[in-house]
């Protein structure tokens, strides 16, 4: 699925090199929109599965007006 291994270590909650001491204080982002596009992936990769043909994911954001 082309996910980077720090995206699914950040979605499993692990610790990451950047995580790891002066990095870890400073960096306090939260990756919520890249890690909500990577679960809009798995979810369109595990319907394809189970379904057996391609379906289409309404992201979360779909409708939200930006302010």
């Amino acid at each position: 699925m082309e996910v980077s291994g720090d995206m699914i270590d950040r979605l499993q909650n692990h610790i990451t090199k950047q995580k790891q001491g002066v990095g870890h204080i400073y960096n306090r982002y939260s990756y919520n929109k890249e890690k909500q596009m990577v679960m809009e992936q798995w979810e369109r990769k595990l319907n394809s599965i189970i379904i057996g043909k391609e379906s289409k994911v309404i992201p979360i954001t779909a409708g939200k007006k930006v302010a």
